[in-house]
């Protein structure tokens, strides 16, 4: 047989362009062929497309060109009795019905490895997201009394800005801040976007860990009556004692949220206020806190070391606030993160997540609602995520990466 005419035939019959005489001589072509010859002809078409892979598995190929001739030999009225795949079909078929196996044959065949590569492809150029993605790491954008902004990160060593008399330092990735006698109070505020966590040194000595997704907002230089900043998102504080020129008593400090006010007499505290959460959650770990509800509330608890206050998050809108003591919170979870780890000890599932939305920076979907799963034990926190997670499925958690910084949880276990 002249393959490269059968070609050219068989390519014309595609494109609806046969002549009534190639046709006929097509009519010929196929009605003189034998079994080998249809499949040493159509082994060849597959070979010469252009979709066609490095090697085809002749099983394969056998198989199914061997299935289509003999499900073509049954006739209508016929049961369709088991063929063996060894079993030689009748060669007295019609042209139009080899016709049909060879181009069932080479189009499915071909069309399938096509869609492959297609698939392999736009894989290469889409923002699908690889899970091996690099932990968070040090870094924040500072916004100064005026509007402007630095960006942490990008900077060297040393002094970025003077603000009324107030020098800005920056020294292995911690913010300080030295004021002069003649200062003027202005306000900073230092964001931490997911991804990032920075350490500030306030002017009076104290010093603040922001964790990923949290602001403060604090003036250069405080006064001699209080110290006052502002906090979204969670935070650890060492709050230096300074005592008063005029009154011979300590000045107090006091941290504001959304939710709450804490009064601090020099202590070491750490308060979680993400917008996020249902609950804000003040832990003492030494000195003495007073924590009050905002607004209007005369809801208010005084926390000795080791307690934890709770607040509810206006997102509840619950009033009066309600306050609640936890005389044994685990201190390890609670500032886990300031130590570099994921405490994830009986958390629920959906608070882990966000956890890790903050700091890997990826936003964390439910497929068929959230499942019940609760992790125990800790991690390190500064694993690339795609080891971690095969960590977390090993604890039961199903998941698949897509694009746009996307985790999708699936739950299997809802009906």
């Amino acid at each position: 047989m002249d393959f490269e005419r059968f070609q050219y035939l068989l390519g014309q019959y595609k494109k609806r362009q046969l002549s009534g005489a190639e046709r006929e001589e097509l009519l010929a072509l196929t009605d003189n062929a034998s079994e080998e010859q249809w499949k040493v002809l159509v082994t060849r078409l597959l070979q010469t497309t252009q979709w066609q892979p490095a090697s085809l598995d002749k099983e394969f190929l056998d198989k199914e060109l061997l299935s289509v001739l003999s499900a073509d030999k049954i006739q209508v009225g016929e049961k369709p009795d088991r063929i063996p795949l060894g079993a030689s079909p009748s060669l007295s078929i019609g042209w139009r019905w080899i016709a049909a196996a060879s181009i069932f044959l080479l189009f499915t065949v071909s069309a399938f490895f096509w869609l492959q590569q297609r698939r392999q492809a736009m894989l290469a150029v889409s923002p699908t997201l690889s899970a091996n993605m690099p932990p968070g790491h040090k870094g924040a954008i500072l916004t100064l009394a005026d509007g402007s902004q630095l960006v942490l990160d990008s900077l060297n060593n040393g002094m970025i800005a003077t603000q009324k008399g107030t020098h800005v330092i920056l020294n292995n990735g911690q913010l300080l801040y030295k004021t002069q006698q003649t200062s003027e109070v202005s306000y900073n505020t230092v964001t931490t976007p997911n991804g990032r966590q920075y350490t500030v040194i306030l002017s009076d000595g104290s010093r603040v860990w922001l964790n990923a997704g949290s602001s403060l907002k604090y003036p250069t230089t405080f006064s001699d009556n209080e110290r006052i900043v502002e906090l979204s998102g969670e935070a650890y504080f060492e709050v230096t004692k300074v005592m008063s020129k005029h009154t011979a008593g300590k000045i107090p400090f006091i941290v504001k949220t959304a939710s709450q006010q804490v009064l601090v007499l020099g202590t070491s505290f750490n308060i979680n206020a993400y917008s996020n959460e249902a609950v804000v959650k003040t832990t003492l770990l030494e000195g003495m806190v007073r924590v009050a509800a905002a607004g209007s509330s005369p809801a208010a608890v005084t926390l000795k070391p080791g307690q934890q206050a709770v607040v509810i998050a206006p997102a509840m809108k619950i009033d009066p606030a309600v306050i609640k003591v936890i005389d044994h919170p685990d201190i390890d979870q609670v500032i886990a993160w300031k130590n570099g780890a994921f405490n994830f000890e009986d958390l629920p599932l959906p608070e882990a997540m966000r956890q890790l939305e903050r700091w890997y920076d990826i936003r964390v979907i439910y497929e068929n609602g959230v499942p019940d799963i609760r992790f125990f034990g800790g991690v390190d926190r500064n694993m690339n995520l795609g080891d971690l997670l095969e960590m977390l499925a090993k604890a039961g958690l199903k998941y698949r990466m897509e694009g746009g910084r996307k985790l999708v949880v699936i739950n299997n276990t809802k009906n």
